[in-house]
């Protein structure tokens, strides 16, 4: 029984029915937790000030908290599930076709990939000196410069490598672990866990070592053999930890002359320093960094009336290069050094919102969903390869991602799915090429007859008809 008094069994029975469907839930709990949520307390009166502890003054708009403003926020909580739920069964057949065809990566495959991606990106990061900037800055405003710093010096292609591809392949080594774990296949999962971490963190970010771990947590539920609640909730535990870890190390909270430097720019000094104050910082600010960009979205984009193109016109590069609404929003909340630089993140339909209107945030909810059903999708398929099991769990960050960026983020950014599945397509391909050449150049030896007892080839006495029939009937020779 639980504490709850409902059977366990009960519990799990529901909890691991919904598993099929977990790119939809991690990005309805994304959107909910990091948009929502804020919104809703920015409602009530004693509340309306938490942007404050980012410099915002909400009380400055002109009445954001429309029935438009709530239809836009609210709409994709009914509409991306039942979008992902259509796509999804239409796509079923479509993913065990795809199952079919696609190969799992042998060890030595793995391995010839994997190494020359570490070796490349860790030089590339050794020269951009990310390691001795990750901790140096006395305050948040130097850990700000320290990771544009960082981010400038590397390559489009190297943050392809450590942000999509690595990922990957450091998900596809747990799922590995949680299906076959041999000894070879831990070791390469310890190695990628640590190296991984290490690297996604040289980048002076939280969200993209955080959001590997949240992925793998998700995969223990998905595919642990046993104790998978125990041990999702085990790793959700120590996922919490490290967010806060990893956030007071960024952020130099703690520090005397810390400032909220990661949105404002010059917040009040916090002189509460104690832990249980970084927490409860640490915390409204996970509840603040998209939500409280929401309202100014709407202000410029609804009732001021302003567009800043189409997600079409931004793949053909037509919309002017000033008009991207991320960086707009981000001048309008903050004036500070950082502007054409810093971003204000929204998610993938307010985005399009931005550009083109109700029309392109409904269109793009569609593309949105259909993107996430197509993950779905892959399910039944899961447990044909290792692969495509990896596939569908690369679907939770993509989730995540589609309630912070536009939607060409999720696709073409530097931790996008055109990446990792661009390596996918190659390597299935090259091993069904290789797998066809064999065996053209070996084919299959002719069947050797089988050599039976002379008793049984005469059919002797004692022997009956069923006997003979086994053996093949009567023969000659």
């Amino acid at each position: 029984m639980s504490p709850l008094g409902l059977k366990t069994d009960w519990l799990r029975g529901r909890a691991f029915a919904a598993l099929p469907f977990t790119p939809v839930i991690f990005f309805l709990f994304a959107y909910v937790a990091t948009t929502v949520l804020g919104n809703a307390l920015y409602e009530i009166p004693s509340l309306r000030s938490l942007p404050s502890l980012s410099g915002i003054d909400l009380d400055k708009l002109d009445g954001p908290f429309s029935l438009g403003f709530w239809t836009l926020l609210l709409i994709p909580i009914g509409a991306v599930p039942i979008i992902s739920w259509a796509v999804a069964r239409a796509a079923r057949s479509l993913a065990v076709s795809f199952a079919q065809v696609a190969s799992d990566l042998s060890l030595p495959v793995y391995l010839a990939i994997t190494v020359p991606l570490y070796l490349y990106v860790t030089y590339a990061l050794v020269e951009a000196d990310a390691f001795n900037k990750l901790f140096a800055g006395v305050d948040g405003v130097e850990a700000v410069r320290n990771r544009f710093a960082v981010i400038a010096a590397l390559s489009t292609p190297l943050r392809i490598c450590l942000m999509s591809l690595l990922v990957f392949l450091g998900m596809y080594s747990a799922t590995k672990v949680l299906r076959h774990p041999r000894l070879s296949w831990r070791i390469i999962f310890a190695a990628n866990i640590t190296a991984l971490s290490a690297l996604l963190l040289a980048l002076n970010m939280k969200w993209p070592l955080l959001l590997f771990q949240i992925s793998l947590a998700m995969q223990v539920l998905a595919f642990s053999a046993k104790r998978r609640l125990r041990d999702t909730f085990l790793v959700l535990a120590l996922v919490s930890a490290s967010y806060f870890a990893v956030s007071s190390a960024l952020l130099r909270l703690g520090q005397v002359g810390t400032f909220d430097a990661v949105n404002a720019k010059s917040a009040p000094p916090r002189p509460d320093t104690s832990l249980s104050a970084q927490i409860m910082f640490l915390g409204l600010q996970a509840i603040n960094r998209m939500a409280m960009g929401v309202p100014f979205y709407w202000e410029e984009f609804a009732n001021q009336g302003k567009r800043c193109g189409s997600l079409f016109d931004s793949a053909f590069n037509k919309n002017p290069a000033a008009c991207q609404p991320s960086h707009l929003i981000y001048e309008k909340m903050f004036r500070d050094e950082f502007a054409g630089r810093g971003t204000q993140p929204a998610a993938f339909h307010i985005y399009e919102f931005a550009r083109a209107g109700w029309p392109g945030a409904l269109l793009t909810m569609c593309l949105g969903g259909a993107i996430l059903g197509l993950f779905v999708a892959l399910w039944p398929a899961t447990r044909q390869n290792d692969l495509v099991a990896t596939i569908f769990s690369m679907g939770v960050p993509t989730g995540y991602m589609l309630a912070q960026l536009p939607v060409e983020g999720v696709i073409f950014y530097d931790h996008g799915i055109a990446y990792w599945a661009l390596m996918v397509a190659v390597t299935s391909a090259a091993t069904f090429f290789i797998k066809s050449v064999v065996s053209v150049a070996l084919p299959n030896d002719p069947v050797r007859p089988v050599r039976l007892k002379p008793g049984i080839i005469a059919g002797g006495r004692g022997q009956d008809r069923s006997a003979r029939n086994a053996a093949g009937g009567r023969h000659d020779i």
